[in-house]
């Protein structure tokens, strides 16, 4: 299953404002997620959610993801043994990746994240807060999205158990 509102394509693009997201459990994004459509989030709180990437949001394929005055507490992308083992890109993939966030967009997709807070979120894998990608033309290789706007947001104590960083994906 995938989060409160997962869609795709076929969907007008979605503007969540005022929502409170809590202890949903899901595949992907654990309370929303997004394929191939724009998504703006406003004034939400994400509060203990789960799921094996993004535990909170999972993108893919957006042109554009807008997050502004959110709290994410408490979110966890993690994923059990059976799940990395029968993954179809290898045992580590992209799962436990985005505690907070997940978002694999579209080449040249555009990222904003204004006034919004990050507390607490865990990452198996790794970006306990943030994980931002696009895939190359080729639909291959996967590189850290260059186009992400962060403006006061605030980062607390958001973790990762094996690798890579707590709070975000580099180069910020």
């Amino acid at each position: 299953n995938n989060g409160d509102f997962s869609y795709g394509k076929t969907r007008e693009d979605e503007v969540f404002e005022e929502f409170v997201f809590a202890a949903t459990d899901s595949t992907s994004g654990g309370a929303i997620n997004a394929n191939f459509s724009e998504i703006i989030s406003k004034e939400c709180i994400f509060d203990n959610n789960k799921a094996s990437q993004g535990g909170a949001i999972s993108v893919y394929g957006a042109s554009t993801t807008t997050i502004d005055g959110c709290v994410f507490k408490n979110n966890q992308a993690s994923c059990d043994v059976a799940e990395r083992e029968t993954s179809e890109k290898g045992p580590w993939s992209n799962m436990g990746l985005g505690g907070g966030i997940y978002i694999n967009s579209s080449e040249g997709g555009k990222i904003e994240v204004y006034n919004s807070d990050f507390y607490d979120n865990r990452a198996l894998n790794g970006y306990g807060a943030f994980y931002s990608v696009y895939t190359n033309g080729a639909g291959s290789d996967l590189i850290v999205n260059p186009d992400v706007t962060f403006a006061f947001c605030t980062f607390v104590d958001n973790i990762t158990t094996r690798k890579y960083g707590g709070e975000i994906t580099k180069p910020w």
